[in-house]
């Protein structure tokens, strides 16, 4: 079962925006063994919550009975993003 949702992070700047964080939680099946934990899985630089495996990775998880949460981490500004987008290429 899945879960979603929007987080909205106030900023302490003076007149800088309020940011939305898009968030999803998997969830086990309802009346599986559930776990006494679980995972919080983020994204690498220019990715967002659905990216890679990570969708795969918490499906699996959910049904082994362990809840995951997955959120898109904005930064603050597009050239950041942009940024690291570049340097992880000449990686």
């Amino acid at each position: 079962m899945e879960v979603t949702g929007t987080l909205v992070v106030q900023s302490s700047k003076p007149k800088a925006a309020d940011r939305e964080l898009p968030w999803l939680l998997n969830l086990p099946a309802p009346g599986s063994k559930a776990s006494c934990c679980g995972v919080l899985l983020t994204h690498g630089a220019g990715g967002d919550l659905s990216s890679g495996v990570l969708p795969q990775i918490a499906a699996a998880l959910a049904a082994a009975g362990v809840p995951v949460l997955r959120f898109t981490c904005k930064p603050v500004h597009l050239g950041t993003r942009c940024h690291a987008m570049r340097v992880g290429a000449q990686c």
